[in-house]
């Protein structure tokens, strides 16, 4: 297996805030532009740099830039809860970093791209060799170029080309050197090194917004749509939702500030940090933070009866319920939207 060299990102063209309170270090993130290296492991280049991990040094590619793997992954931020990861032996060139129009040509190798929520005003669109796939929802989707195909686990994709265009469902596919068709194919048989280890990173990111969350709350910041936080149990960011639950297609729970204050009494309140998650869900009373499983599982505290959150797919504009449907992520009481940068590279 390779070495995992961790890099913490932050999304190129951003404005940190530093957040402090409880046991967490946390950052908030307002996300100006996709195309941030999030994750790698074994070689990796980024705008033709071999990527290595440098604490407070993040790697954000540019318009027009590659991101390639040789035996190595890696794992990209795009819009606010949206992940591309490449299999070994694979290549992307980002051609639009704008969250409205986020464009990524597929060059070579395997891509898979995790969207937990499209939020309203963001785009993305993946294009192969005269091909255009826009993605109509959040969900699972996969691009190969040997042989050049795309499949759709979960979601909806419209992909055009030259001879036509043809709208994908979960479960189907289409061939991407010829006539578009849809064929359905077997979900659980295409599940192979890539799929899994896709979803192991989305369980890792699943169980940080729950440490995440809490740290919006230690802060008393307002959290009020879909957006990027900086988790410190992973040292890594994770996605955290406008409001409620959103589900990855891996069937991971991403949760918000605003459920998470239903289950953990923040310290300002008078609580002790993790008092109500250390209850509810078997976290460490000293650490305030869940206490991860053997077996692998994010330990997110599990909805009452009379609070349950929702499904994935359940609410309009994104999977999560009850969440603001604008682009960025809140920050210190505000909303950033779709199009507002906070800097320029």
């Amino acid at each position: 297996m390779h070495s995992a060299r961790r890099l913490e990102a932050v999304v190129g063209g951003l404005l940190l805030g530093v957040l402090s309170g409880g046991p967490a270090f946390a950052q908030q993130v307002i996300s100006a532009q996709s195309g941030t290296v999030h994750y790698v492991e074994g070689t990796v280049y980024a705008g033709g740099q071999l990527v290595q991990h440098k604490f407070g040094q993040f790697p954000s590619l540019h318009q027009g830039e590659e991101l390639r793997t040789e035996d190595g992954r890696a794992e990209m931020l795009l819009t606010p809860g949206a992940f591309l990861r490449l299999s070994e032996n694979s290549s992307v060139r980002l051609t639009s970093a704008r969250l409205s129009d986020t464009r990524l040509d597929v060059l070579k190798g395997s891509v898979m791209l995790e969207c937990d929520e499209l939020l309203k005003n963001n785009s993305l669109t993946l294009l192969y060799q005269g091909n255009t796939v826009q993605l109509l929802k959040h969900g699972l989707y996969r691009l190969d170029t040997e042989p050049p195909q795309l499949r759709v686990f979960e979601g909806e994709a419209l992909v055009q080309s030259a001879a036509g265009q043809v709208k994908l469902g979960g479960g189907k596919e289409t061939g991407l050197n010829g006539v578009l068709a849809s064929e359905h194919f077997n979900r659980n048989a295409s599940k192979d090194s890539l799929y899994f280890w896709s979803s192991r990173r989305s369980g890792d990111l699943a169980y940080a917004s729950v440490t995440a969350s809490q740290s919006v709350l230690n802060n008393g910041s307002t959290w009020r749509t879909g957006g990027w936080m900086w988790s410190s149990l992973l040292d890594e960011y994770t996605f955290l939702p406008g409001a409620g639950l959103a589900y990855s297609p891996f069937g991971w729970q991403y949760w918000s500030p605003d459920l998470m204050a239903y289950y953990y009494t923040p310290p300002y309140y008078g609580g002790t940090s993790g008092s109500s998650l250390a209850a509810k869900s078997g976290s460490n009373t000293t650490t305030g933070r869940p206490t991860r499983p053997s077996n692998g599982t994010a330990p997110v505290p599990q909805p009452g009866a009379t609070r349950t959150g929702p499904g994935f797919g359940n609410a309009s504009g994104g999977g999560f319920a009850g969440g603001a449907a604008s682009g960025g992520v809140a920050s210190g009481g505000g909303a950033a939207s779709a199009g507002a940068h906070a800097g320029r590279r």
